[in-house]
């Protein structure tokens, strides 16, 4: 858990993601939650962010660019990153504005860059809320394609019990 943000550093300025590169990542972080619970690599992928409530990368990146936007928008007019995002925002020029923009209709909120500023832990917590249910989401669905995960649809979304009640020997078995 300590690789992951260094790994995501500056991943709020990260824009027009390819999708081979987002499954590097998303490899990478099955490749940690494998070595974690001790299973293959053939592990189904849902399964181990189900258990340990894990964002996607997708969604720990699109996190990180919505409260980058709520961070620029409580800057000072004098800076050069609220300015270069006020131009953005200003002509509609692909980017970090645009990319916001299209998050915020995927997960069904209010558009960061157009809505009234609130407070910034109040909008915090509204992303924070909207990724988890977003992932959620895709969890759901995800598991849906695998018949052996049948049983998970209809489990309580978040980190398992069993995770912090016994040993890491023992969670590895019952995983």
């Amino acid at each position: 858990m300590a690789i992951v943000p260094f790994l995501l550093n500056n991943s709020e300025v990260w824009t027009d993601l390819d999708e081979s590169c987002m499954e590097e990542l998303e490899k990478l972080q099955t490749l940690f939650l494998s070595n974690l619970l001790a299973v293959p690599l053939s592990c189904a992928r849902p399964a181990l962010s189900w258990d340990t409530k894990s964002l996607s990368m997708a969604n720990r990146i699109a996190k990180r660019k919505l409260n980058f936007v709520v961070h620029l928008k409580s800057l000072d007019e004098d800076t050069l990153a609220k300015q270069i995002y006020d131009e953005q925002l200003k002509h509609g020029w692909p980017g970090l504005v645009s990319e916001v923009k299209e998050l915020c209709k995927e997960m069904k909120m209010k558009d960061v860059n157009t809505k009234k500023p609130v407070k910034k832990s109040k909008w915090k917590q509204m992303i924070k809320n909207a990724v988890e249910e977003k992932n959620e989401k895709d969890l759901k669905e995800s598991i849906s394609r695998f018949e052996k995960l049948e049983v998970m649809k209809d489990e309580k979304y978040g980190i398992k019990s069993y995770l912090n009640e016994i040993n890491m020997h023992e969670a590895r078995t019952f995983f």
